[in-house]
């Protein structure tokens, strides 16, 4: 039986312990509340320090990104859509989307994670509230990359109507690669909601490069207030919430 829980993520200090340096397909199940949606999900309560495999373990973004899935705006925004998540780690995020959308993609760059997110996938069968999602599933996608020939029957031909991502960006390279990804696999009307945790600001700095040389293509990027969404307790530190959209 899972234990159940609200959505929280083990400290940063904790993940990078020494001690962890193995690769740790050891899972526990928990029931994740995040309002009045839940998902039945299996993690890691010790993962890899191998940086291929933090997807095994939920981190601060996912509280951002699912708050605002579960929100008014974010319903508005989901319901009824072909939805794709970049690095989906465990999947809460996706999973939680796929009770509102039609079509959800759940994508991840590691096998091993992909292999956790079949899992749970595979936890979470659509209820009768959820009866309209047609699709769900998952695809192993390297961030700019072309979308697998494979699995192009996932990829809708206008593009994805709305592309998620918490916690993808951790370093300085992989900004213009999900950017490459965004612009090429998101529908002309659609929608990029990023959840992003600051950290670096050498990673600040070209996340903010990146997003004003999209601005000055047109593209609109919104800042959303992440306070209005999470109680002041559960904010986490340095947190931010952008709505990147493609040029009218």
């Amino acid at each position: 039986m899972a234990d159940s829980k609200e959505l929280e993520v083990p400290s940063e200090s904790d993940i990078a312990g020494l001690d962890r340096l193995f690769t740790n397909t050891e899972y526990s199940q928990y029931t994740v509340q995040v309002g009045a949606f839940s998902v039945d999900v299996l993690y890691s309560n010790a993962a890899c320090t191998d940086h291929d495999l933090t997807g095994q373990i939920p981190w601060p973004g996912a509280t951002i990104l699912s708050h605002f899935i579960i929100s008014e705006q974010g319903q508005a925004l989901l319901k009824g859509k072909s939805v794709m998540e970049l690095g989906s780690g465990v999947g809460i995020c996706g999973l939680l989307a796929s009770q509102l959308c039609q079509d959800v993609v759940l994508t991840d760059h590691n096998e091993l994670v992909v292999d956790l997110l079949n899992q749970n996938v595979q936890l979470n069968p659509p209820s009768e509230e959820s009866a309209h999602t047609k699709t769900l599933a998952t695809v192993c996608y390297e961030w700019g990359a072309p979308w697998p020939h494979s699995h192009q029957q996932l990829k809708p031909e206008e593009g994805f109507d709305v592309i998620l991502g918490s916690d993808i960006i951790y370093s300085c390279s992989t900004v213009p690669l999900i950017m490459k990804s965004v612009s090429s696999l998101l529908k002309k009307s659609g929608a990029f909601v990023l959840a992003y945790i600051s950290r670096w600001k050498v990673v600040d700095d070209a996340l903010k490069s990146e997003l004003d040389s999209y601005k000055e293509r047109g593209w609109r990027v919104e800042s959303l207030d992440v306070h209005s969404l999470i109680c002041e307790a559960k904010v986490p530190p340095h947190g931010f919430l952008y709505l990147v959209r493609p040029p009218d």
